[in-house]
């Protein structure tokens, strides 16, 4: 607006040349350069270059008079299209005449009509008083300039006459300079009000003025080509996770969100200025709807900021009847908006809202692919319990239908699994379906991994305590870490799993494949409390260790390389070789029960030999 207002700031004495050339040059001069100015072009800088649906129309209000070649009295005078809303909206700026008409000091009328236009340059200072400025304030300027976007983007009758206001000049992304800015071409002489739609930033609305200067040289009037740069602001949302480690959480974990919204700065008779931040949580991460808090401040600082009152400064729908895919959703109104003001009536310009999310049994391990992209490439896509917080907003301020949606940012838990497969430590050689061993291509037997099922396990923590699970009622030997009943009533909207395996006790499925999900990075022990049928028990637990130092949900090798998925692979090979290693209470202490008894025996008959022959001596 500065910029806008430091152009308009010329007119003065731009008309005052105009004066002083017309009294003293001769009129001859003009007779014989009796030509009315061309255009111009005018370069609109500040606009977003991302965007490519950006729209930017030139509405002119204010009609400039040159006739033959030499202005008019009056000079300035509005334009017939704004006229009557001008005199029913601001009256005080508008005389019979249709020109720009003012007050002085004391309240008055002086009607200027060329001159006119210093009172729509803001005051050097923008302190000075009311009764005593011969300037327009920099706010009223500011206000004058919005409700009348307003009145134009509403398109109410009173605008002009009934019929619609259409924009003289209109610009796109096809009238891009080799500089990324927008150039509006063929603009006559006028004052025009610039208003831009589209993209994803809220643009204030701006005002240039198009007018004559004589050339000495070509002796005749002429228009100058000119720059603005536009005002706008840049929405932003921005998402953090606390509490428990995002990368290591386990079921059970409450972590805590933060979602930063920079809001837009919308013009102050805006119609339009609705804003929605919502978040869509995966399912295996519920919300905790008592959690949620609404906060705001004047600048980007989250420790001082205000807490907002619900009904007052925000709406928040019950999140159990928020529609379509949104877990919940603050709402924003035009009417809120307005309250969004500190203590000294400072706007605020960032909003934060915090809420809390316990993991839950549906907790997915992160699993990855390859997928091809448009240009050809491909590139490595991972899964993980994903929340999605979502940015929507009014992007045109004076069009209550305007809305922009592509603002997101999305947060990422993992958990962690292990995969064990249960086999025979000695592979099977395989056959045809004639019975014939299948070979190689150096001719040796083809072997291949023995699966076995019945094995059953336990999985300890670091600190020695068996995790409670839950059986997958889809997938046999599939198994979830529970959620209990301490972790559930920190979250009320959390429900305790009741159907909690007896004891912790973990049975591979019928072709020895165990899966365990839901588990932080760290250390575990793994015991075998039932080997397959056949099988001799393991005898010392296996330790197992979770690694994920990069933080992406993919566990990583004894080098640090991550491998494919957030799962640890281990395969149990069991031996059925009795002699081997005996299991206590099996055929293994038999045997070894009969070997001492024959070996005793075998001692006793010594001994009584050699007592014999004793006697005999």
């Amino acid at each position: 607006m500065k910029k806008i207002m430091k152009n308009l700031k010329k007119i003065p004495t731009l008309l005052m040349l105009v004066l002083s050339v017309v009294m003293t040059v001769p009129a001859n001069v003009f007779a014989i350069e009796a030509t009315t100015p061309g255009t111009a072009t005018v370069t609109i800088k500040g606009i977003d270059e991302k965007y490519n649906d950006v729209t930017v129309n030139a509405y002119r209000i204010i009609d400039t008079n040159i006739n033959n070649g030499q202005p008019k009295t009056p000079v300035y005078t509005w334009r017939d299209t704004v006229v009557e809303w001008i005199k029913e909206k601001h009256p005080e700026f508008i005389d019979e005449a249709n020109s720009i008409k003012t007050t002085d000091g004391e309240g008055n009328e002086v009607i200027t009509n060329y001159a006119v236009a210093a009172k729509f340059t803001p005051c050097e200072n923008e302190n000075e008083s009311s009764e005593t400025r011969t300037c327009l304030n920099k706010n009223d300027a500011i206000k004058f300039y919005d409700e009348l976007a307003n009145a134009i983007r509403n398109q109410n009758a009173k605008i002009n006459g009934g019929s619609k206001l259409e924009a003289d000049k209109t610009a796109n992304k096809d009238n891009e300079n080799e500089n990324g800015d927008i150039e509006l071409a063929g603009l006559t002489m006028g004052n025009y009000l610039i208003l831009i739609e589209g993209g994803m930033n809220v643009y204030r609305p701006s005002a240039i003025n198009i007018v004559p200067e004589y050339n000495k040289t070509s002796k005749a009037w002429e228009v100058k080509d000119a720059t603005i740069e536009v005002k706008s602001s840049t929405p932003s949302i921005d998402k953090t996770v606390e509490g428990a480690d995002p990368e290591k959480a386990k079921v059970g974990d409450t972590v805590t969100y933060t979602i930063k919204v920079q809001i837009p700065e919308y013009p102050e008779n805006a119609i339009a200025k609705q804003i929605e931040i919502s978040d869509t949580l995966d399912k295996g991460l519920t919300l905790d709807t008592t959690s949620i808090v609404v906060k705001a401040n004047t600048t980007d600082n989250f420790a001082q900021a205000d807490t907002l009152t619900k009904g007052t400064n925000y709406t928040l729908p019950d999140p159990s009847k928020v529609d379509g895919k949104d877990t919940f959703k603050v709402t924003i109104t035009n009417t809120q908006y307005d309250t969004l003001k500190n203590a000294n009536n400072v706007p605020y310009r960032y909003v934060y809202v915090t809420y809390k999310a316990t993991i839950n049994s549906n907790a997915i391990v992160s699993t990855c692919e390859e997928v091809e992209n448009e240009d050809g490439t491909t590139s490595t896509v991972c899964t993980g319990n994903k929340n999605n917080a979502q940015l929507r907003y009014n992007n045109n301020p004076y069009d209550s239908n305007s809305w922009e949606e592509d603002k997101k940012d999305t947060e990422t838990v993992y958990t962690y699994g292990i995969k064990l497969d249960k086999i025979d430590e000695e592979e099977e050689y395989v056959k045809d379906e004639n019975g014939e061993y299948i070979l190689d291509e150096d001719g040796n037997k083809v072997t291949r991994k023995v699966y076995l099922p019945g094995a059953k396990f336990t999985i300890a923590d670091a600190n020695g305590n068996i995790i409670d699970f839950v059986a997958d009622p889809d997938h046999a030997g599939v198994y979830h870490k529970a959620v209990t009943a301490a972790e559930a009533t920190a979250n009320p909207d959390l429900t305790a799993d009741t159907n909690i395996v007896e004891g912790g006790i973990l049975e591979v499925s019928s072709d020895g494949h165990l899966e365990v999900t839901g588990l932080a990075a760290g250390t575990y022990k793994v015991t075998e409390v039932e080997a397959p049928k056949g099988y001799i028990k393991l005898q010392n637990p296996i330790t197992i260790t979770i690694k994920d130092t990069n933080k992406n949900g993919l566990v990583e090798d004894e080098n640090g390389n991550d491998l494919d998925s957030g799962y640890v692979f281990e395969e149990v090979p069991n031996s059925d070789d009795m002699h081997v290693l005996p299991v206590t209470g099996g055929i293994g202490t038999i045997l070894f029960s009969v070997i001492g008894i024959l070996f005793m025996g075998l001692g006793a008959f010594l001994i009584k030999n050699i007592l014999k022959k004793e006697d005999v001596q």
